[in-house]
């Protein structure tokens, strides 16, 4: 039998289209958010993740997604929660978030930029080379600088 929004559990009554962003509202400090890829577009998701859909014509569906990792957003999270044993957060606290809307062009060279720290911070395959070379040239930028001495007159 496929599970669909119609007979699924009223746990799980929401359907996820590719490009949503959904965070789990149990234990939210824990921040755990992600990005629904064309794999699982029309999958359904529990009633315990807050299902953020972007206006694309306003938000990159990647702006809304960075932001629910930053500082402010966690606080946010911190401080709307509700519950000590089983701490969570309601759909409608998580979308109280405000978050800056500057134009689709500044959004999408943003998320680029991150996507690309993102990369070299997460992607052993990227990351690690690119961390190594660094280390090489800022190596032999300090060795250059303490073994080069003026002649002695």
């Amino acid at each position: 039998m496929q599970i669909t929004s119609k007979n699924a559990p009223s746990r799980a009554q929401k359907l996820v289209e590719e490009d949503d962003v959904i965070f789990a509202t149990t234990r939210p400090t824990l921040q755990r958010f992600a990005m629904i890829d064309a794999d699982y577009a029309g999958e359904v998701a529990s009633t315990g993740y807050c299902v953020l859909r972007a206006d694309k014509s306003k938000v990159l569906p990647k702006w809304i997604y960075f932001n629910l990792s930053t500082t402010a957003f966690y606080s946010h999270v911190e401080q709307s929660q509700e519950g000590s044993a089983y701490p969570a957060i309601s759909d409608a606290k998580v979308k109280e978030f405000k978050i800056a809307l500057p134009s689709l062009v500044e959004q999408a060279l943003i998320v680029s930029i991150l996507d690309k720290f993102d990369a070299l911070v997460n992607d052993l395959s990227s990351g690690l080379p690119a961390e190594i070379k660094t280390r090489r040239q800022q190596y032999e930028y300090y060795r250059n600088r303490l073994l080069t001495f003026k002649e002695a007159a």
